[in-house]
């Protein structure tokens, strides 16, 4: 088992499948955990190929390692996280038919009618 099946195979009943995203997930977190010990140890900034500084390849790789682990853990148990709970009813997005969409989109969509209310009664007082 990987650095992660113990603790999600203890809570889940896992499918061979499942453990296989888990392993490549398990591989990206510690190819980040890789690049992050070789930038500590170069430095967060590096010479680059004429002499100016640019950022060590290595915080790239970390950050895009850890978003593909974390969107492979995420399509995995989509019941945990920061949106769990989280459902059409109480984003208030049931009734407009609009379940599909995102809390942020959901906001901005708000936002973006207030103004233009704002805008229509600027023009009826007008």
């Amino acid at each position: 088992m990987t650095r992660y099946q113990p603790e999600f195979a203890a809570e889940y009943e896992l499918e061979p499948a499942h453990r296989a995203l888990l392993t490549i997930a398990d591989a990206l977190m510690a190819e980040a955990d890789e690049s992050d010990a070789q930038v500590r140890a170069d430095g967060r900034m590096i010479p680059g190929s004429t002499g100016q500084m640019v950022e060590h390849p290595g915080v790239r790789t970390a950050i895009v390692a850890r978003e593909k682990a974390a969107r492979i853990y995420r399509d995995l148990f989509p019941d945990e996280g920061p949106s769990a709970g989280v459902d059409a009813a109480s984003l208030g997005q049931s009734a407009s038919g609009q379940a599909h969409r995102s809390a942020q989109s959901v906001r901005a969509s708000e936002a973006a009618r207030k103004r233009w209310d704002r805008a229509r009664a600027v023009e009826a007082a007008l």
